[in-house]
């Protein structure tokens, strides 16, 4: 069964920390302007770069593409509450994103993943 990592909707940039089957990991979410969305980075307990630049997108697992010795070993996945699979935004006009709320970010343990053959 996953679990949901409470996220803010109140910043466009922060991070929070969070352990992933026993190991601390840091969280950073920012806002790209530019590009109109969220980007994660991951980073260890010591806080060396663990994953950099992954764009915040929804169904999909954040980071699949790289195997790095240190990524966590489950999987992070944005889910769209709302079912319009909308990836995350801020609002300047609000000051708000919809991440924590229409955006949830769960982890599932590498013990609940498929094995892949």
């Amino acid at each position: 069964m996953p679990f949901t990592i409470p996220l803010r909707s109140d910043l466009p940039h922060f991070d929070i920390s969070v352990e992933l089957e026993g190991v601390n990991y840091t969280l950073e979410f920012y806002w790209n302007t530019r590009e109109a969305c969220f980007y994660m980075d991951i980073f260890d307990n010591n806080q060396e770069p663990v994953l950099l630049s992954v764009k915040a997108v929804i169904d999909q697992p954040l980071g699949f593409r790289y195997k790095l010795p240190k990524m966590p070993p489950g999987c992070l996945i944005m889910t769209d509450t709302s079912g319009a699979r909308l990836d995350p935004v801020w609002s300047n006009d609000l000051q708000r994103s919809d991440l924590g709320d229409r955006v949830i970010l769960d982890y599932f343990e590498s013990a609940e993943l498929p094995v892949r053959g």
